[in-house]
């Protein structure tokens, strides 16, 4: 994409929706990383 493109209105609630889930994913990921840090630390 340029700086000259236009995006309509479902391509970007279409983009929103894909943060959002990429937002979700990267918490997931943070948890579940801490929760194997616990677990090693206890080694």
């Amino acid at each position: 994409m340029d700086d000259n493109t236009i995006m309509t209105a479902k391509e970007i609630r279409q983009l929103l929706k894909e943060k959002a889930a990429l937002e979700e994913e990267n918490l997931i990921l943070k948890k579940a990383a801490a929760i194997f840090m616990q677990a090693s630390n206890k080694d």
